[in-house]
């Protein structure tokens, strides 16, 4: 409650949501869980293109080849190899 008696927004949101239960509560984290897998594929999109500028003889060096690069270069960022 505010200085006026009454309810906050938050106050008043939180008790019409309380029959959903946990769902407002992942509905909260959507957003959240949504830039989590946003910087997961820019990780994604960003190691895949260093491994493609690896020379041969670092990747011989990792027991990868240029075959090997190239495979999992063209894998789109949003799947996992």
């Amino acid at each position: 409650m505010n200085r006026t008696g009454c309810a906050t927004f938050e106050q008043q949101a939180a008790i019409g949501l309380r029959g959903f239960g946990g769902k407002f509560r992942a509905l909260r984290s959507l957003p959240a869980a949504m830039i989590d897998q946003a910087l997961v594929w820019q990780e994604r999109a960003r190691e895949r293109r260093r491994l493609r500028e690896l020379d041969d003889y670092l990747l011989r060096d990792m027991g990868l080849s240029r075959a090997d690069v190239e495979r999992e270069a063209s894998i789109p960022f949003w799947r996992q190899s």
